[in-house]
C-alpha cells in the first residue's frame, strides 16, 4: 500500500484509511503496469497523451528495442561496428542530451 501511495493512486498508506485517487481510478480501468499505467495518465494530465502511450508501448517490451551488437553473433568487425554505431547513435537522438543512458 505503500507503493501506491507513493504514486498517488490511492489516499493513504493505511489500509483502512485508503481511497481510489481519480489516477488510481484511471489506472485500473487500464489494466497495465501501475507504472506504465500512470505514466499515461500523466501523459494525459500533460496534454502529451499520444506520446506517453508510445513510451509505456516501447517500455513494455521485453526487450531493448535497439539492435545489440554481440561478438559472437557479428563476428565481422565493419559489421559489428555499425550496428554498435547506429545503436549508439539512436539512443542518443531518444535521449536527448539528458544522458539518461547509462
Amino acid at each position: 500500500y505503500h507503493e501506491l501511495h507513493a504514486s498517488a493512486l490511492i489516499t493513504s498508506p493505511q489500509t483502512d484509511e485508503a481511497d481510489v485517487t481519480n489516477m488510481g481510478a484511471f489506472v485500473a480501468q487500464l489494466g497495465v503496469d501501475l507504472h506504465l499505467g500512470r505514466l499515461v495518465g500523466l501523459s494525459a494530465q500533460s496534454g502529451m497523451l499520444i506520446d506517453g502511450c508510445a513510451l509505456a508501448a516501447t517500455l513494455s517490451q521485453p526487450r531493448s528495442p535497439w539492435r545489440i551488437a554481440s561478438p559472437l553473433i557479428h563476428q565481422d568487425p565493419q559489421e559489428y561496428n555499425e550496428i554498435a554505431s547506429r545503436s549508439f547513435v539512436s539512443r542518443y537522438r531518444w535521449d536527448s542530451g539528458m544522458q539518461s543512458e547509462p
